[in-house]
């Protein structure tokens, strides 16, 4: 499936909005609304589109190029877009901003499939990987996932 990556415009909210209800139980709906109201600063935005239709994003901080929203839409999920935005962020970041070193991400105990998915695209688990009551919507455990550049470049 061909998908374009665009960056996030303030006019792509409801958008945005709609496919992280569709995503996530409960909604952190004042939590996405302050990071991509924070584009400029901590937080940047990508979108993945489908013939002009948004169909993902990925929301990560900027300073540490951490992942804190990845979501797209169930009519479009398992063909790819997920990765293709993850891979996209990863290669991009590695190329213009070397110094950070790696991309992270936390992702809730219960999360078999995103863990997977997030394993699946070689972010690995370091020894302190579980950070108990991490999740402060329902007290849940973390696990901390990273991914070093010099990484991709050994299995290119």
């Amino acid at each position: 499936i061909h998908v374009r990556i665009r960056r996030y415009d303030p006019a792509d909210y409801s958008v945005v909005c709609e496919i992280e209800k569709q995503s996530f139980v409960p909604t952190p709906q004042r939590l996405l609304r302050y990071r991509l109201q924070n584009t400029k600063g901590r937080f940047h935005c990508l979108l993945a589109c489908v013939s002009g239709v948004i169909v993902g994003f990925i929301v990560h901080h900027h300073t540490c190029l951490r992942i804190v929203n990845l979501a797209v839409r169930t009519d479009y999920r398992r063909r790819g877009i997920a990765t293709q935005l993850l891979e996209y962020l990863m290669a991009h970041m590695e190329r213009d901003n070397p110094q950070y070193g790696s991309v992270d991400v936390f992702v809730r105990e219960r999360d078999l499939i995103s863990l997977l998915f997030f394993r699946a695209l070689r972010l690995k688990a370091d020894r302190a990987s579980v950070h108990p009551g991490f999740f402060q919507d329902t007290g849940e455990d973390a696990y901390y996932l990273k991914y070093a550049f010099e990484q991709m470049a050994t299995s290119l």
